[in-house]
């Protein structure tokens, strides 16, 4: 006797994956690098001759995601194992994301999403690459895990083939937006560095508005 599985279809992962903030879509991968212990998450642009993006990376140093973990991320929808962690493992900071949605979010903004990361496994640090195409939300192609040399571990999110130029994503306007996101964060875990195209999140404003309301 078969057992067979009810896979949700293109369709329903399109309306679970869109979003039309794009902000909320990087930030969620932002997220993601911090539920993994990263202490410093960096968000890029790659500009092109007409000053349209052309590519989205989110950079982390945090512990990497093993083979294990991709599988039950990416063959559950809303099955997260944060679901049921209230810390992270290394150093016990608040876990944000627990409804495993988070990878589809780049739908919105790109066609196509890699994931490059690097983890220790078995005492050796090993790199897998993770490709999920927008026409094929249900499908993750991973890559077998190769032994690579160094000691720093850490995810690389990389979205192309944007669906559209996004170029108000590197003014003024929407890094507020995004530092109005994490600068709670960053003042409970001031160890934590959080960069927005070159420009570091700061919980200076919070801190001041505080001393406001006490005063």
């Amino acid at each position: 006797m078969a057992t067979l599985s009810l896979l949700p279809g293109q369709d329903h992962l399109e309306k679970v994956a869109k979003t039309h903030d794009p902000l909320r879509g990087i930030s969620e991968f932002v997220w993601n690098a911090l539920d993994g212990d990263a202490l410093n998450v960096s968000v890029e642009f790659d500009e092109n001759a007409l000053g349209g993006l052309q590519a989205i990376r989110v950079i982390d140093n945090g512990s990497g995601i093993r083979p294990t973990a991709l599988n039950q991320e990416y063959s559950q929808l809303g099955e997260s194992w944060k679901k049921h962690v209230e810390r992270t493992p290394k150093y016990g900071r608040a876990m944000h994301g627990k409804e495993g949605r988070g990878r589809l979010r780049f739908y919105s903004l790109a066609g196509v999403s890699r994931w490059d990361t690097r983890f220790f496994q078995n005492g050796k640090l090993q790199s897998v690459t993770a490709i999920i195409e927008a026409a094929a939300l249900g499908s993750c192609m991973v890559s077998d895990p190769v032994d690579v040399e160094g000691e720093q571990t850490g995810t690389t999110v990389e979205l192309s083939r944007l669906k559209d130029t996004f170029d108000w994503l590197v003014g003024d306007e929407a890094f507020q937006q995004f530092s109005a996101v994490f600068a709670a964060y960053v003042l409970q875990y001031p160890n934590v560095v959080i960069e927005y195209n070159g420009r570091h999140v700061s919980p200076d404003k919070i801190i001041a508005r505080k001393d406001e309301m006490a005063a």
